[in-house]
This record gives structure tokens, sequence and C-alpha cells, in this order.
């Protein structure tokens, strides 16, 4: 049995700039045309774990890319998800691109400063 989850005091890890530049970072969701709602961007650090509960192996740890949306009313998404493939990922995201699925990418417009500190505190309070 595979198991991948965060960890809780991850080691120290070397800087990932590819991947770091998107920590904490907020934006808005365009699809279609429409503005869909926010997207919180946090890099977290990740292990998987094999074995039997009594006998449980650890591998390196890694860095992943989580995200947080915060939709408007009327749109059918909402996520808490991590994307899968940090580095591809990191490169969509450099790209102004969010890819939920092959059949679904949103636009990103990144947003700093006060604006990025207003949605951060109004959308995603306590992160």
């Amino acid at each position: 049995m595979l198991i991948r989850h965060e960890l809780r005091n991850p080691p120290p890890m070397e800087p990932d700039p590819a991947l770091d530049r998107f920590d904490g970072r907020v934006a808005e969701l365009w699809h279609a045309g429409h503005r869909q709602g926010f997207v919180l961007f946090l890099v977290t650090v990740w292990v998987e774990t094999s074995g039997p509960i009594w006998r449980r192996r650890r591998g390196d740890p890694y860095k992943v890319i989580e995200f947080g949306t915060s939709m408007a009313e009327e749109s059918p998404w909402r996520w808490l998800d991590a994307l899968d493939d940090a580095e591809a990922d990191a490169e969509s995201l450099a790209a102004d691109r969010l890819e939920i699925s092959d059949e679904l990418t949103f636009h990103l417009v990144w947003l700093d400063g006060d604006e990025a500190m207003r949605v951060r505190r109004e959308h995603f309070p306590g992160v």
C-alpha cells in the first residue's frame, strides 16, 4: 500500500525557484471570458509511505504545489487539490494556465500587493 501525504514538520529542502515562486500566490480564475473566482497556491512538502503499519518505509520528501479555490456563487467548480507533476504544472502556471483536466483549463490573472492581500484575507481566511 502506497500513501502520499503532507509532512507536518518537513526537513529543510533545497530551494526550487521554479516551484517556490508560486508559494502563497493568488490569482483570478478565468474561463470562457468570465471570472470564475480566485485560487491560492501553496508549495508544501509531501512524502510517500509504504508497507504495513508495523513496518512503514518512507521515501524521500518532495515538493508539491497545492491549490484551493474560492469560486463565484454561480460557478459549478470548487477544488482543494495538489497538482500531479510539479515541474510540468509549474511551467503551465508560468504560462498563466491552471490545467484541471484535458477538458478544463483556466486562464490565470496573477494578483500582487494590496489586491492579493485583500483577496487572500477575504477568500482564504486563516491560510
